[in-house]
């Protein structure tokens, strides 16, 4: 997790949402819903969360007024990612039309190296955020 202002973050790989608690008591404090896991810790920097998806998005996250900033995605995200979604955003782990029975975690990390998913968390340094893929890039935004 990340904690900053009294507030602890995290991403959750089981209900596929962004979480903020009250550092104090344990509470929830805001709840924000992704359509993919989220596998790593979130960055904050400059009044933003920086929530990096399985879906290979990277999302900021206004903390002040709990608004999505920004999205950017991966170069694989941006071609494959159509091919392993719903028509709603939300994640499809077996092929179109498919019968057969999938290992779910073959097929998980299967589909994330070519979807160029971020399962690593961010870091912000001097201005410049880092983050790896699993398309085999080192991505620095500015």
């Amino acid at each position: 997790p990340a904690v900053a202002n009294g507030r602890v973050y995290f991403g959750t790989g089981d209900s596929r949402r962004f979480v903020a608690l009250d550092a104090r008591t344990g509470a929830p404090a805001a709840t924000w819903p992704f359509n993919w896991y989220l596998f790593s810790s979130p960055a904050l920097a400059g009044g933003l969360a920086y929530v990096a998806g399985w879906d290979g998005k990277l999302t900021g996250i206004d903390l002040a007024t709990g608004k999505t900033a920004w999205t950017w995605q991966t170069d694989a995200s941006q071609r494959n990612l159509a091919e392993f979604s719903k028509p709603d955003g939300s994640m499809r782990l077996r092929p179109e039309g498919s019968e057969l029975f999938y290992d779910e975690l073959v097929t998980a990390v299967t589909r994330s190296f070519s979807m160029g998913s971020l399962l690593s968390s961010p870091v912000v340094a001097d201005g410049t955020l880092f983050i790896g893929s699993t398309d085999g890039n080192l991505y620095a935004l500015r």
